[in-house]
């Protein structure tokens, strides 16, 4: 009998198992035929939509889910890119056991399913092999008007006043649908005040890209744009009024046209800004003993004007082969005021008082032109090639005239330094990046880049030779020579060969993604003038590790590693001196080292909850100094190389409170320090910095929206400089009409005023208090109008040129 059981349960238990069925089939998306990797894969039942079994997509889009009994079923694929996907009823029986669906097609419209009503919403934010995936068809975009408006809403992204990005204490490097913009700074900005939220599905951030992306690109903003098929043309045209002190205004917009074989595509952006500063400061400088006090206010104003176009054309010769040509320039003029009064006591003996009025120029000019080709297939195989050439030049001049007054009467005659400027660049990139699928379920990826740029920056200075002049005596070319020992020519040639390696794969549970990169810089900066030369040669190896794991279907913990190299840029190293008043001068270094950034971090996340902690070490960052000169009593800020680490600790959280109140709230705290040598002596801070965001989106009757959100800084040490707390609070209401074609949006920003920057610097001998007003609160109304039908945005190709373009136009 013992036997006959034992004979029976293996029979029963072989029955059952007999009786267990299997799934499997490949995902891929409509438009380009590519799997569709680490989709979330959901078997459901057909009676209740309970979840019975789940699984990841591969690398390849495939997936299969085993031990399935007999029943009936629906089956569910979703990711953040694209529209959920359910299918027909499923039946798992006697005379269908293992089933084989074949191709699943995904599509990345916003089209609502008939078939099926999926009840909740997508969560702000998502994470995902140690990115944050920001939905931004959440309620809490609905006031923001443009791509800047929904990174101001998104969580670890600072968004300033001009229009600045800051992510982990980096300036990320921005991609549209992982390709890069290829633009000058003013460009970019431009381009995505014309992206509108309903043309953007998700915008990804990645606090430590991989090896694929170039190795300066320290942090990735990934704005992934909604897609379809439609042929024809669809676009936005957008302007907006913003009021401070003075009133500024930009317009601008883009449109597409697509054909079966062609595509094209323009973005044009035009701003005229009136941007001013009111800078108060104590300075004072020198050892214990002789220590010279400085008192001043400066009131710079600054309207700029600019106009910046990108042109694209894509041709598709057949599915597996295109080819894509892009051309952006730009144009800009920003005259500048400054006006300066300036109190010194040197050794205890007051001086007259110093008043300076500042006169600058700059034009700027750019052109990019590119070419690129791309080869893919439907088994994950994929080549792209692109070559790039660009220039730029950015002459200008400064006229600077001092008056020196003691009780209102000169007592000597006035300063007058003005100088020519002139910074030409121009660089040429070869590109190329190779994906296949080994071992068919390993994706790796593989490129190369080589990059040749020079540089050229010259300046003219001319000092008055009269001693008896004042502001109102007529001056002529005779009363000025030229002053050698300050004007210079500075030529800098930088050559970078890079390789880079990188393997991925989805099991289970786990994610993995392994890379590593190899980077050669050749550079030779020459002073011509002074007759220095510096000349560098040098390799980095630079890794990358990131590996998720999947605890269930509401939780993800990440761990994720890397080291990034950063090169100073061109004004960074450029040794000019640069007056700003008669006793503050800026000027470059260029004995700068690279930076190397190492960082490592933990994420958890579970539904609207997301906890980030980690450590970043960053060797030779560049930092800008006050270093004082007691002979000249000139006060030089100085870029120098520092050492920095930053353990931080980040919480971000969404929740809908009420069914017409959603809220999210971003906490990010931090511990670092600095260490930089100066004068043969090692200067060292640290200190704790905290901030939180929190913003409220209430939904109206009528249609209407409202927005109110507020910002907080703690009291905190930032490198050298101690800052006081400040913080803001805004408000903002949208209204669309006409079926969001017409979009309105009026906001307020920074209501009570409370934004205002207080600092106090030490370092080496400089002692240095000051407060700086910059036009933070303003209101602003802007109108969007979206016409067309198609969904269909330029694609562009994934280039490494606008890191250094960049670079150069610094």
């Amino acid at each position: 009998m013992k036997h006959l059981f034992v004979v029976l349960t293996l029979v029963s238990g072989l029955c059952f198992a007999q009786n267990k069925g299997s799934i499997k089939g490949r995902t891929v998306e409509l438009s380009t035929q590519k799997g569709v990797e680490f989709a979330s894969v959901a078997l459901l039942s057909s009676s209740d939509s309970s979840l019975v079994k789940g699984g990841v997509t591969d690398t390849l889009g495939r997936f299969t889910l085993q031990n399935i009994a007999d029943g009936h079923y629906l089956l569910a694929i979703s990711s953040v890119e694209y529209q959920r996907f359910v299918s027909a009823p499923i039946h798992i029986n006697e005379n269908q056991r293992d089933l084989d669906l074949g191709t699943l097609f995904l599509q990345a419209d916003q089209k609502q399913l008939n078939e099926v009503v999926v009840k909740g919403t997508k969560p702000v934010f998502e994470q995902k092999m140690g990115n944050i995936i920001v939905n931004v068809d959440s309620k809490m975009f609905k006031t923001a008007t443009n791509a800047l408006e929904v990174m101001r809403r998104s969580p670890g992204l600072l968004v300033d006043m001009s229009g600045k990005i800051t992510f982990r204490g980096t300036s990320p490097k921005i991609l549209i649908d992982g390709k890069d913009l290829r633009m000058t700074e003013e460009q970019e900005k431009n381009y995505l005040k014309s992206l509108t939220p309903d043309q953007i599905e998700t915008i990804e951030l990645m606090p430590t890209p991989p090896a694929k992306y170039e190795s300066s690109f320290q942090t990735v903003i990934n704005i992934k744009l909604k897609r379809d098929q439609n042929l024809g043309g669809r676009g936005s045209i957008y302007g907006t009024y913003l009021q401070h002190r003075f009133a500024t205004g930009d317009a601008g917009g883009n449109l597409t046209y697509k054909t079966q074989k062609m595509a094209f595509s323009l973005n044009t952006g035009w701003n005229s800004s009136n941007w001013y500063q009111e800078l108060t400061d104590r300075r004072v400088m020198g050892k214990e003993g002789n220590k010279d006090v400085f008192e001043s206010y400066s009131y710079l104003k600054n309207p700029t004007q600019s106009f910046n176009a990108v042109a694209g054309v894509e041709y598709v010769v057949s599915p597996h082969h295109s080819f894509d040509f892009k051309v952006t320039g730009d144009v800009g003029r920003a005259p500048s005021s400054t006006y300066a009064e300036n109190k010194s006591v040197l050794r205890g003996n007051e001086q007259p008082l110093t008043v300076s009025h500042n006169q600058m120029t700059e034009n700027s000019r750019s052109l990019t032109g590119l070419a690129g080709y791309t080869y893919k297939n439907n088994k994950g195989r994929e080549l792209m090639v692109e070559v790039a050439v660009a220039g730029s030049q950015k002459p200008g001049t400064q006229n600077m005239v001092s008056e020196f007054v003691r009780n209102n009467e000169q007592v000597r005659g006035i300063s007058v330094q003005r100088n020519d400027q002139l910074a030409n660049s121009t660089f040429r990139t070869l590109n190329a990046i190779y994906t296949d699928v080994v071992g068919k379920e390993w994706k790796l990826e593989a490129g190369f880049k080589m990059n040749y740029v020079k540089n050229l920056a010259k300046i003219d200075y001319d000092t008055l030779i009269r001693t008896d002049a004042s502001r109102s005596t007529p001056l002529t070319v005779a009363d000025f020579r030229r002053d050698f020992g300050r004007s210079n020519e500075f030529t800098f040639d930088e050559n970078i060969t890079m390789f880079f390696m990188q393997m991925s794969k989805q099991f289970k549970k786990l994610g993995f993604t392994a890379g590593l990169r190899a980077e050669n810089t050749v550079t030779q900066g020459e002073s011509v003038t002074l007759g220095a030369i510096v000349n560098r040669n040098y390799w980095n190896i630079l890794p990358n590790l990131t590996l998720q794991y999947k605890l269930n279907d509401n939780s993800n913990l990440v761990w994720s590693s890397s080291r990034k190299l950063s090169r100073p840029t061109v004004w960074q190293l450029n040794p000019f001196p640069f007056f700003i008043d008669p006793y503050t001068v800026a000027m470059g270094n260029p004995f700068l080292y690279p930076r190397i950034r190492n960082v490592s971090e933990v994420t958890y996340s579970y539904k609207k909850l997301m906890l980030v902690t980690g450590y970043n070490y960053n060797q030779n960052g560049v930092t800008q100094l006050p270093l004082y000169n007691a002979t000249t009593r000139l006060t030089t800020w100085q870029q120098v190389n520092a050492n920095n680490h930053r353990l931080f600790f980040d919480v971000s959280h969404s929740a809908t409170l009420l069914p017409k109140w959603n809220y999210q709230m971003y906490l990010s705290t931090a511990y670092g320090g600095e260490n930089v040598t100066l004068n043969g002596q090692s200067n060292s801070v640290a200190g704790l910095s905290a901030s939180l965001w929190v913003s409220n989106m209430f939904t109206l009757p009528k249609g209407y929206t409202l927005e109110v959100s507020g910002w907080y800084n703690v009291p905190e040490r930032a490198s050298f400089y101690r800052a006081r707390s400040l913080g803001a609070m805004n408000v903002g209401v949208q209204k669309s009409f006409a079926n969001n074609r017409w979009n309105t949006q009026l906001n307020l920003n920074d209501i009570f005023w409370t934004s205002i920057f207080r600092a106090n610097i030490k370092v080496d001998d400089s002692d240095m208090t000051f407060t700086n007003v910059q036009p933070q609160r303003y209101a602003s109304f802007r109108v969007t109008y979206n016409f067309g039908k198609s969904k269909y945005q330029a694609r562009g190709r994934k280039s490494g040129v606008s890191e250094d373009a960049a670079r150069i136009r610094k």
